[in-house]
């Protein structure tokens, strides 16, 4: 019985088809993928602070320690700031229409709701600034809502032909900055008249409202059951030939970011970090990539008796030890494949459960800093906690658990491939 044409499967197939062609999901990963360098400095940083702080170099309260966590401060601290940019930046341009202006404009609107103008009084004077609570990990979603609704007022101008035209003879450079007047007027206008409504109706900003009205199903995804039904989901996606962590990441990576944007305000105010279910989902399930696929190449390699299995083994480990998992998904192949797909979904979601217990249990330090980097062997989950050795040996520890996962499966696909290839060689 072929699986595939099970009206489950051929409905999650359209759906994933669906995602993996949003424009606006595209946007968000690319430009969610450029920040990484910003990140990665402002991590280097904030494992320094801590390693040092660890050993007894220098306390987590004392001006040395503030100095060091600054940088971070600068880049995770103004993250959402630089997404909304980036993302208005994609978006537009995978729309059709001029990227940096529509950059430009989802970011002047994010600020606009996000970061309002606060005035400080003292004794001899004041200080006037712009409020940082929500450019961090927390006004993620805000800068989401600001930058779809940004280039979609730009697209409609566009196609409705609302826009300032100048005479051929001005420079282009300046006809387009004419040309972007009028919709980022209607942007600005829309969100600031939302804001001012919003704080005068309910007495806060908008992203404190969007926050309210998602922290409900936000504590719902970060939670056991959340993670879990979200590891299995991804792991479909795979199945069905669709990448499972790239669809999912408009959800994982804001609330992972929050996560961390936490534990290193809780680390800077001299506070233990907090774990979180979300943070055992990142720390268990990529070795070799989606589906902790490393350990079914290693059992290809060891194990393997088809020249098929042996060869795709082979050619998959080095770039799984970086946590590329395409080239064993798509060469055992793991899609529309009945056999592997339950060691598969089984190397997924167990040592998620694993991670969970650990982390409650205080086994497992957590996240103090997030790095997207193609990092061997799953070192970067090592980096991201600060250089935890209970860490690094748990994510050894997974390697042996699913190979023992993978291998009943894999030795019923590795048999019949082993089969087709003596009746093959018998003709």
């Amino acid at each position: 019985m072929d699986i595939t044409n099970n009206k489950f499967f051929v409905w999650l197939d359209n759906v994933a088809q669906k995602l993996n062609e949003n424009k606006f999901l595209a946007a968000y990963q690319q430009g969610a993928s450029v920040t990484m360098g910003v990140i990665l400095v402002g991590a280097v940083y904030t494992i320094i602070a801590v390693l040092l702080s660890t050993i007894g170099v220098i306390e987590s309260y004392d001006a040395t320690y503030n100095l060091l966590v600054l940088p971070n401060e600068m880049t995770m601290g103004l993250l959402t700031l630089i997404i909304s940019f980036t993302l208005g930046y994609f978006y537009a341009e995978k729309l059709g229409l001029k990227p940096l202006q529509n950059g430009v404009a989802s970011m002047i609107c994010f600020l606009l709701v996000a970061a309002p103008k606060t005035a400080v009084y003292f004794e001899n004077g004041s200080f006037t600034g712009l409020s940082t609570d929500n450019l961090g990990a927390t006004g993620m979603f805000v800068a989401l809502i600001v930058g779809f609704v940004v280039v979609q007022i730009n697209r409609i101008c566009v196609e409705k032909n609302i826009v300032i035209k100048m005479p051929d003879v001005v420079p282009p450079a300046l006809a387009a900055g004419f040309s972007s007047a009028l919709p980022l007027f209607f942007a600005v206008t829309l969100w600031y008249a939302l804001s001012l409504l919003c704080k005068s109706a309910l007495s806060m900003d908008i992203p404190s409202l969007v926050n309210t009205i998602l922290r409900l199903p936000l504590q719902s995804i970060n939670s056991w059951a959340g993670v879990i039904i979200l590891s299995i989901i991804q792991a479909l996606f795979w199945f069905l030939g669709i990448h499972g962590s790239g669809i999912l990441t408009a959800i994982t990576f804001p609330i992972i970011m929050t996560d961390v944007y936490t534990n290193t305000a809780l680390l800077a105010a001299g506070q233990a970090p907090i774990w979180t279910p979300m943070m055992a989902k990142h720390m268990t399930s990529i070795l070799g990539g989606d589906g902790n696929i490393w350990a079914l190449e290693l059992l290809g390699i060891w194990r393997g008796k088809s020249e098929r299995v042996r060869s795709v083994s082979k050619a998959s480990v080095v770039p799984g030890a970086f946590s590329i998992s395409e080239p064993g998904v798509f060469g055992y192949p793991i899609m529309y494949n009945a056999t592997l797909f339950p060691g598969y979904l089984l190397a997924t979601v167990v040592p998620v459960i694993l991670g969970c217990v650990a982390g409650n249990m205080g086994i497992l330090y957590p996240y103090i800093t997030y790095i997207y980097a193609i990092v061997p062997f799953n070192l970067h989950q090592f980096f991201c906690t600060g250089f935890s050795i209970p860490v690094l040996l748990f994510d050894i520890a997974l390697i042996p658990v699913c190979m023992l996962l993978y291998y009943p499966f894999f030795k019923m696909y590795d048999n019949k491939c082993l089969k087709d290839e003596q009746e093959e060689a018998a003709e």
